[in-house]
């Protein structure tokens, strides 16, 4: 009983341990995200800011950022346990984002799984290099950053939520899956927590429209890409005009994109986006006809936007 007690304890701690150097081990140098100092042993030597790793993630997130999102995190995560009668198995994690158990309980998956396929299939593998490291922005419960570490790439899961069904905490049950665990870093999108440069890629799934600042957050994505590196928003709501937006967005989270108004952004970003329409199957297809015929406001669309950096 000692002796299993005992390694259970140095099993723990080797956890932690290859937790807390996670972005070391994948050759990602931090930075304090309130002075941009630097963080050796996850102390700045600027403002003395400790970034602790607490049950595996790194809490890059200021307290004064922590008190600053507390109402959007609470809101998002009562708005997510809403989607759940219970608790969420672990196959269910393990099936995102496919599986008959995703689509019951959220009917939307099935069109996700379809945008996920065409992503990986149409835009990350020829444009990304197998082992390339990868920004997964607004990670949630991590799954497509399961995902592609499944497909060989390098995911670094960043997300508010810390909680163990909606947000990083949910990763454990991917732990024993993938070839090497990926990172997880609580931090905000317009402030991310990484010297320039580190990242072949970065995606938006699902989260951009929960931006303060749209501009910003990509600009902070753009910031962390390589050279000729790839900005990517996927599963995100677009709508045709600012009054159909207005007209069905989630209060009190952060108001709707418009095509419009990310194609504006290519000038003051210096890209230019590159637009790709998955089929997302004939419900969603049927909803937008008869939107049209009954002139209801549309739907939105779930375009994926592509951006290279310039080198």
């Amino acid at each position: 009983m000692r002796v299993t007690a005992t390694a259970n304890r140095i099993e723990k701690k080797s956890n932690e341990e290859s937790d807390a150097s996670g972005t070391a081990s994948f050759g990602i140098q931090l930075k304090c995200p309130r002075c941009g100092g630097d963080v050796p042993d996850q102390v700045c030597i600027g403002c003395d800011l400790h970034i602790r790793t607490i049950q595996g993630v790194v809490h890059a997130l200021p307290p004064e950022r922590v008190a600053y999102h507390a109402r959007f995190v609470e809101v998002y995560e009562r708005m997510c346990c809403e989607q759940f009668s219970g608790r969420p198995s672990d196959e269910y994690y393990l099936g995102l984002p496919y599986g008959i158990a995703c689509s019951r309980s959220c009917p939307e998956w099935s069109w996700r799984a379809r945008s996920f396929d065409y992503l990986l299939r149409r835009v990350l593998n020829p444009a990304v290099p197998r082992n390339a490291r990868i920004l997964d922005i607004g990670a949630g419960n991590c799954w497509l950053s399961y995902r592609l570490a499944l497909a060989a790439y390098n995911p670094c899961a960043i997300d508010l939520m810390t909680n163990d069904q909606h947000g990083l905490g949910a990763a454990e049950r991917y732990r024993n899956y993938v070839p090497e665990f990926f990172p997880r870093i609580r931090a905000e999108m317009a402030n991310l927590p990484f010297r320039d440069g580190q990242f072949h890629a970065a995606i938006f799934n699902a989260s951009l429209h929960h931006a303060e600042n749209v501009e910003v957050a990509l600009r902070e994505a753009l910031r962390c890409c390589m050279p000729n590196g790839i900005i990517i928003i996927s599963d995100t709501p677009i709508y045709r005009s600012a009054e159909i937006g207005e007209h069905t967005a989630i209060q009190p989270l952060p108001p709707f994109l418009t095509g419009e108004a990310i194609k504006s952004l290519e000038s003051r970003l210096m890209i230019r986006w590159a637009v790709h329409t998955p089929q997302l199957g004939l419900k969603r297809t049927l909803r937008r006809m008869n939107a049209w015929l009954w002139n209801h406001p549309r739907p939105p669309q779930f375009p994926i936007y592509v951006a290279r950096k310039l080198p």
